[in-house]
């Protein structure tokens, strides 16, 4: 190791056979204080240093386009940070030993953003995804992955959906799915449809229970009778938006 007093009393600049390059604060042998270390795989950390040790707040960036800034311990990552990847995603949050322990928040370059807890640097317990649609889904994470049930919020059809769901995040299951305009339905679902048998409550108080297929009430004659339908009630779009309403004088919208 080669090394040059700098101007400054206590500042080195140290070549290692390696091929490292330290420019920084030196004592007693040891890196200590404010230092940029430089590593012959092409990473950077430039930050605290405390007995040869990476800790303090510093930056670590890496060949790869990575990057690191916050708290670092004996060489780890640990405390809070920002966490950056090439890709435009980010993670901030607190970190133990390299990985994302506690509280956090991941944002994915297509703007779609996790809040929750972190464990051993998987998603684990209450979380919610804040997607790029606005819709909100609450729900438990078990290493990493979450479960297929828990709480929609619609952002554009307004109305809240608490029950289960399937591949990307549609209602599939038993679930309760209420709309802003105070229409309820409750029963199984799936595609994202009312399918099989479900309760529909309107918000005039007009109630219908039996079944359902592609989103339609199917075999109640007495029911369709009752309000002018065929033997399958038909649903219409009504203003361009997701969902239907009856064509006579029902109030609430199927949405």
């Amino acid at each position: 190791m080669d090394e040059s007093d700098d101007l400054l009393k206590g500042l080195r600049f140290i070549k290692y056979k390696d091929g490292a390059i330290y420019r920084g604060n030196y004592r007693n042998n040891k890196r200590e204080g404010k230092g940029r270390h430089e590593m012959p795989s092409g990473d950077i950390y430039e930050g605290d240093w405390v007995n040869d040790k990476m800790e303090g707040y510093g930056v670590y960036k890496w060949k790869s386009g990575k990057q690191y800034e916050g708290c670092f311990k004996n060489n780890y990552m640990e405390g809070t940070g920002t966490f950056r990847w090439p890709s435009g995603a980010t993670h901030v949050g607190m970190y133990k030993e390299d990985k994302a322990e506690g509280p956090g928040m991941y944002r994915s370059p297509d703007g779609t953003v996790f809040r929750g807890e972190y464990r051993n640097d998987k998603r684990e317990g209450k979380g919610i995804v804040e997607s790029s649609n606005g819709n909100v889904y609450e729900s438990t994470w078990i290493e990493g992955v979450p479960d297929k049930q828990g709480i929609i919020r619609y952002y554009e059809e307004g109305g809240v959906y608490e029950g289960e769901w399937g591949e990307d995040r549609k209602r599939e299951g038993k679930g309760v799915m209420r709309w802003a305009n105070g229409d309820m339905y409750e029963g199984n679902w799936k595609d994202d449809k009312r399918e099989g048998e479900g309760v529909m409550v309107w918000s005039d108080g007009t109630r219908y229970k039996g079944k359902w297929e592609d989103d339609m009430m199917v075999e109640d004659e007495s029911f369709l009778r009752a309000v002018g339908l065929g033997r399958r009630g038909s649903l219409k779009k009504k203003n361009g938006r997701k969902g239907s309403c009856f064509s006579f004088s029902f109030s609430g919208i199927f949405k």
